[in-house]
């Protein structure tokens, strides 16, 4: 009997195991398409020198390429307090989603079209990634650490 529950208990680890291995399998999967994907972005970048300027129109916007651009327009024309959130494919376009703020309270969604590179906010401003090439974000202004007292 001790030998049967031993067995039986062995088979059942092993059969979840197996079970357990297949989502760890496809999330590899994922993870190592993703890991390529990111490298050869930032090969890009690397090359270009920025990242808005990495992107290419002529095959289209992809994942990293909307990312950079969206980024890039919520922080000249959306808020300097915030992010967007991870892009979803919509078809047509990009679809991300915004937190605004310190609190980050949800905002308008920035949406980015892959074939011509235009985005949009309601409530804000149209760009496209050729206009966001010229543009900065805002920076905050350079402090000084105070000088020490009594120094000559």
């Amino acid at each position: 009997m001790k030998t049967f529950l031993l067995l039986t208990g062995v088979a059942a680890l092993s059969l979840l195991s197996i079970i357990a291995g297949v989502p760890q399998t496809i999330g590899s999967i994922y993870e190592d398409w993703r890991l390529r994907g990111w490298r050869e972005w930032n090969a890009k970048v690397q090359a270009a020198g920025d990242e808005v300027s990495a992107i290419t129109l002529a095959d289209g916007i992809d994942q990293f390429e909307a990312r950079a651009a969206v980024e890039r327009y919520f922080f000249t024309r959306v808020s300097g307090c915030g992010f967007p959130t991870v892009g979803k494919d919509a078809g047509a376009y990009w679809e991300f989603e915004t937190a605004v703020g310190i609190a980050g309270a949800p905002g308008a969604p920035i949406k980015i079209t892959k074939k011509s590179g235009l985005i949009t906010s309601h409530g804000y401003p149209d760009s496209s990634v050729e206009v966001l090439k010229w543009e900065r974000p805002i920076q905050p202004p350079e402090t000084t650490a105070p000088s020490g007292r009594g120094s000559s």
